[in-house]
């Protein structure tokens, strides 16, 4: 209470010093100040109830509206840049604890080039009209509100921005930022073999179920894993899903895809016309655990939906090499999509939203996408 006294006559202060500025701007030793740039640093000091006294640079037990943080005003009076990233004397870093939520009056500053309230202790959601800003959201020199423990839906503008929050455990928000990842697009192949699902005079043939796991929300730092199941036994997949069927633990930073090609062994002793159906779905860490409630870092699985593919034994893969559209042919539209990925030099099926479609592209498989590809493609095309 002493406190927020403090912060009232302060400001209480600044409104009897306005004789030299001009209407909407105070008078702090001889300069003028914008009033409703300050009114949003107050806010922020008044909702950060633990925030670091190494702000208090005239150590009056008051951190003023002049002391947060790294400022920076124009000559008209208007707050340009605000810095609160921790304080780092003698190679120790003194953060700077700034907590609440991020006021709706946040637009109000229309004059700032640079904002950045990192590792600090913000919670609640990011306000939309944070969009009204003329800000560079995706240049990490301008902005920056990683390291807190904001909740997700974000904004639009700055979704992709956000870095890994602290939210995690914390039973702030009711959302986790894994919200919108999930698998995006999956198929089946066969390598070296006849293109039929195993019938048992295939001994060559080799079945790789190709998988794009992408990530449409903000970065998702609470290590997604890809589980893998069948309907059916009789593959080395499992048919009821654990802990120890997941594929991989990845966090996946906003708008990021990771492709999987993943071997799968299928019985010969299956029945012809026997369906298969293979379900491939993202679970966050620990949360197939029975104890996972007793955990605060644990969390529900995404609540994105699972995709399944289905196949029969003894009928054709639904994909191969060189379609690359699947519509189940190679022809001319197939080469014209390589010449697309080689003219535009992308090659790294690892990491990119049509991974699937490059993998099907490197039809001699030398990790590379180039002419000689077209030239097999070509080949098949001229002998059909």
């Amino acid at each position: 209470m002493i406190k927020l006294i403090k912060i009232i006559l302060s400001i209480f202060l600044f409104k009897l010093l306005t004789a030299n500025c001009q209407e909407g701007y105070i008078d702090i030793e001889n300069q003028c100040y914008f009033e409703s740039d300050l009114e949003v640093i107050n806010i922020f000091l008044q909702n950060s109830t633990e925030i670091n006294y190494i702000l208090d640079l005239n150590n009056n037990n008051v951190i003023e509206p002049l002391e947060f943080c790294s400022q920076i005003w124009s000559e008209n009076g208007r707050l340009i840049s605000l810095d609160c990233n921790p304080i780092i004397i003698d190679g120790v870093y003194n953060w700077l604890e700034i907590s609440g939520e991020i006021t709706g009056l946040i637009d109000t500053w229309d004059a700032i080039e640079v904002l950045k309230l990192p590792y600090n202790n913000l919670n609640g959601f990011v306000p939309n009209n944070i969009c009204n800003l003329n800000l560079e959201f995706n240049n990490p020199a301008i902005f920056s509100l990683e390291g807190n423990d904001l909740c997700p839906p974000y904004p639009e503008c700055v979704e992709d921005y956000m870095g890994m929050q602290s939210n995690f455990g914390t039973g702030f928000c009711e959302l986790g930022n894994c919200y919108n990842v999930g698998v995006s697009q999956m198929t089946l192949i066969e390598l070296n073999g006849d293109n039929l699902v195993n019938p048992y005079n295939d001994n060559s043939g080799v079945a790789h179920l190709l998988v794009n796991v992408h990530n449409d929300g903000p970065d998702c730092s609470t290590y997604p894993g890809l589980l893998i199941t069948a309907n059916i036994e009789g593959t080395n997949l499992p048919v009821i899903p654990s802990e120890s069927s997941i594929n991989w633990w990845y966090a996946i930073p906003a708008n990021y895809t990771y492709f999987s090609d993943i071997i799968i062994d299928i019985s010969p002793y299956i029945p012809l016309d026997t369906e298969l159906i293979v379900t491939a779905e993202l679970v966050t860490m620990n949360c197939l655990d029975e104890s996972c409630s007793e955990d605060p870092y644990c969390h529900d699985c995404p609540e994105t939906e699972p995709a399944s593919i289905s196949v029969n034994i003894g009928e054709n893969y639904p994909s191969r090499l060189g379609d690359i559209n699947f519509d189940n042919q190679i022809n001319i539209i197939d080469i014209i999509i390589i010449v697309s990925f080689i003219v535009n030099d992308i090659n790294n099926y690892y990491d990119e939203s049509n991974s699937i479609e490059l993998y099907l592209s490197d039809y001699n498989l030398d990790n590379e996408i180039n002419i000689l590809d077209i030239i097999e493609l070509v080949n098949i095309i001229l002998n059909n």
